[in-house]
């Protein structure tokens, strides 16, 4: 989705689309998407908790602009260092902030089903919204870490085409495709993702003993010698055609 973007604007009813989501990830989802096809990117507070007079419990998040201050996210300074400031820092304090609510589907109630919202902020002191950046939209989005994320569906698709053997150069240009002009994947993001799938795969083995698994799930013949502390010392596999 486009949007006629006004520099210096209140952006905030772009978000405020009136829809009731299931869950708190889609919620996220969406105001993210929202932000980024304005050309601003939006990073996620931590939740905050409510408590109702029944002592149910409902979830609130603020969602900033990736500009804001550190002391915006609750950033603390050591006292005993030196502060300088950061030179290549992209902060420029901006105060862009909307929240996403968990709101009862009855409210009298109490209890029962709930949804998330997309809600403005407004300033306590002025009652103004907190729906205007202090900077320009991003010149090129596509340099942005939030452009290049995977969604579960990518890794998913990059998972069955390392299992296939396909070069990560080639994996690059697959998901780029199936992406259009969303598609700004780096071949070193193929390789980064290849390497955390192989350790999340390996657990608590190492490299020889994922190997010698995975050779025996392939039915390759297998042999290895230990030392007397059984420690092993000479694995050896091979296809039992080659033997």
């Amino acid at each position: 989705m486009a949007y006629n973007v006004e520099l210096n604007g209140d952006y905030t009813n772009y978000f405020l689309n009136g829809v009731q989501y299931d869950n708190f990830e889609d919620a996220i989802t969406v105001t993210k998407n929202i932000a980024m096809s304005l050309g601003f990117f939006l990073i996620k507070g931590s939740m905050k908790p409510r408590e109702l007079r029944n002592k149910r419990v409902l979830g609130m998040c603020y969602m900033y602009c990736d500009r804001c201050s550190r002391e915006r996210k609750s950033y603390k300074p050591d006292p005993s260092k030196e502060s300088r400031g950061n030179t290549s820092s992209k902060e420029s304090n901006c105060m862009f902030k909307v929240k996403i609510k968990e709101l009862l589907v009855d409210p009298d109630a109490l209890s029962g089903s709930s949804f998330w919202e997309i809600q403005e902020v407004r300033e306590q002191e002025t009652g103004l919204r907190r729906g205007y950046h202090n900077h320009e939209k991003m010149l090129y989005p596509e340099g942005h870490s939030q452009m290049k994320k995977f969604s579960q569906e990518d890794k998913e698709s990059l998972k069955q085409m390392r299992d296939a053997g396909v070069r990560p150069s080639q994996q690059k240009q697959t998901i780029n495709m199936q992406k259009g002009d969303k598609g700004h994947h780096t071949k070193r993001q193929m390789y980064n993702l290849g390497s955390k799938s192989r350790k999340d795969e390996l657990g608590e083995m190492n490299a020889v003993q994922y190997a010698l698994q995975a050779a025996e799930r392939e039915g390759y013949y297998i042999e290895v010698k230990k030392e007397d502390n059984d420690v092993l010392t000479h694995p050896f596999f091979a296809h039992p055609t080659s033997i």
